[in-house]
This record gives structure tokens, C-alpha cells and sequence, in this order.
């Protein structure tokens, strides 16, 4: 089951709840932050696999006891693709949906995702 929670200082919101993975790469940052791999044990339940012990490994967030957070890069529909450069220091992983050159397609018309990244939430 896939929850989608939205929080503040003072309010948690409930979104979303399906009975899917989710479909904005949580499960990546679910797999960076505790090890887990929801989409390996998924696939392995579903085709009646052995759950293998390395799909529950140890945590690859290499910064002990730090949230990690993810990130979507945006661009307004319409305009040619750039990867957007900003401090890539703390990035843990990264990934484009677009390459350099492309147009960026009217999803919602007003700014659109082109990538995202998964690094440690600033404390």
C-alpha cells in the first residue's frame, strides 16, 4: 500500500493512498534512507521469488542518522531541455528524464519535470 503524506511544522496531510508503489521514485529514497528495496521485493513477491537477504541491506545514505529528502527539477513547458547545475556536492543520486536539446512536453502546462535528485535533508 503507498501512502502520500504532506507535512509542516504544525500539520501532516493525508494525500494518497493506493495500492501500488508510488509513482514519484519514493521507493528510491525509501531504498538510499533505510536499505529497503519496496520495487526488488515487490517484483520478487509478485513472480513467487525467494526474497533475497540483499534486497534488505544496509542503508546506502553514506550520512549516518541524516533524512534524505527528494528533490524535482522544473522547467516550463514548451522551452529546450537543460540540466539545471545547482550544487551537486551532496547529491546521493540523480536522474534526468530529459536530454540536452529535447522540448520539454505540456504534461500540466506550467512547469514540468525534467529529473530529480535525492540528497540530505539540510537539518
Amino acid at each position: 500500500m503507498y501512502f502520500q503524506l504532506k507535512y509542516n511544522k504544525d500539520n501532516v496531510y493525508f494525500i494518497e493512498a493506493t495500492p501500488r508503489l508510488d509513482g514519484c521514485h519514493l521507493w528510491r529514497l525509501i531504498k538510499y534512507q533505510s536499505g529497503i528495496d519496496l520495487l526488488a521485493l515487490t517484483i520478487n513477491t509478485l513472480t513467487k521469488c525467494a526474497v533475497d537477504n540483499q534486497v534488505l541491506t544496509q542503508p546506502i545514505n553514506t550520512i549516518e542518522n541524516q533524512p534524505l529528502f527528494l528533490e524535482f527539477f522544473l522547467q516550463k513547458p514548451g522551452t529546450v531541455f537543460h540540466k539545471i547545475m545547482k550544487s551537486e556536492e551532496n547529491t546521493i543520486y540523480k536522474e534526468w528524464y530529459y536530454t540536452d536539446g529535447e522540448i520539454i512536453r505540456p504534461i500540466n502546462g506550467h512547469a514540468e519535470k525534467t529529473g530529480y535528485k535525492i540528497l540530505p535533508h539540510p537539518v
